[in-house]
């Protein structure tokens, strides 16, 4: 069971100020006392079995969830209570060769908490997906390659409300189709790889007839295409064995920065690294994210509101495993 509260402080767009000549008398005060209490608590059960035969596997899943929102707007409070049951069910067979084929089907369920700007309570997001692929882990290698292709059809979507800023409203449906291929593999002793790229095209698909976003990718932040390479080092011999050192790039494409598809957040690219030492039991390590503190749009709601990405971050840690 979990219980998540935010709080929400509304902002107004107050009009245009001209930088070189500027009247801020032109400009009215619009008070921001609007403020939105959210509190949310889900319980959920689930069951999963994997049956196995000769190089067959079968996997079902299954779950069960209850959620109930409260929000509360300047004082007015909105109560709603949300539950789904929810399964998945995977078939996937392997060769001698060590290819091994799959399918799959899901279905989510996602609690919304909050109310739009009429004061209605969010429906709960649910989605549907179908995915196919290949999984080869070469006989004798240490390597496993990946690739995948999925169709989700997800209803009632949170994006945001061009007509009332600050607050958002749900999409009939967006489809989101694409790709992912992955590989992991040891080049050579003490030296490793994983390098990956995902392609992703999503679409609205249904929305009322003057929705501008009908038809249009929405501004949910994901890159339509994105790529990462990731190499690392242990030193295998000498008084240093067990220290490494690792280093990688990530590639985010561009992305949909309004409903309407009017601008594109501009595609970016990162390099990250870390070193680890590794003695007996206990690992420790310092991950750096975005080594060269680059400043980028992570990600646009509307042609008013954009979000710049992390700053660059140092992280130590130690891990012990028994």
């Amino acid at each position: 069971m979990q219980r998540v509260t935010n709080r929400v402080s509304r902002g107004f767009a107050l009009g245009t100020i001209d930088i070189f000549a500027p009247d801020y008398s032109a400009v009215p005060y619009v008070p921001d006392t609007t403020k939105q209490y959210i509190g949310q608590t889900q319980l959920g059960v689930y069951a999963q079995d994997q049956l196995r035969y000769k190089g067959w596997t079968l996997t079902l899943g299954a779950r069960q969830d209850w959620a109930r929102n409260a929000s509360t707007t300047d004082g007015e409070q909105t109560r709603s209570q949300q539950h789904a049951f929810m399964w998945r069910a995977g078939l996937s067979y392997e060769f001698e060769s060590g290819i091994a084929p799959y399918a799959s089907f899901a279905k989510s369920f996602e609690p919304a908490a909050g109310v739009t700007f009429d004061g209605s309570p969010f429906q709960p997001t649910r989605g549907k997906q179908y995915e196919v692929g290949v999984k080869y882990q070469p006989k004798g290698y240490n390597a496993l390659f990946t690739i995948a292709a999925f169709d989700l059809r997800q209803t009632n979507v949170q994006t945001l409300d061009d007509a009332h800023p600050g607050f958002t409203t749900q999409s009939g449906e967006i489809r989101s189709r694409g790709f992912e291929a992955e590989a992991h593999m040891s080049l050579t002793e003490g030296l490793s790889m994983i390098a990956s790229y995902a392609y992703l095209n999503q679409t609205v698909i249904a929305a009322a007839a003057d929705d501008p976003s009908l038809g249009k990718t929405p501004p949910t932040g994901a890159p339509i295409n994105m790529a990462s390479l990731w190499i690392d080092y242990t030193l295998q011999r000498g008084d240093l064995r067990g220290l490494g050192f690792g280093g990688g790039a990530r590639y985010v494409g561009t992305s949909a920065g309004d409903p309407g598809n009017t601008f594109k957040v501009p595609s970016h690219f990162l390099v990250d690294a870390a070193v680890h030492y590794d003695v007996r039991n206990w690992r420790f390590a310092i991950n750096a994210s975005n080594l060269f503190n680059r400043q980028y749009i992570a990600y646009c709601n509307s042609v008013t509101q954009c979000y710049y990405g992390s700053d660059r971050s140092v992280i130590g840690t130690a891990r012990y495993q028994w």
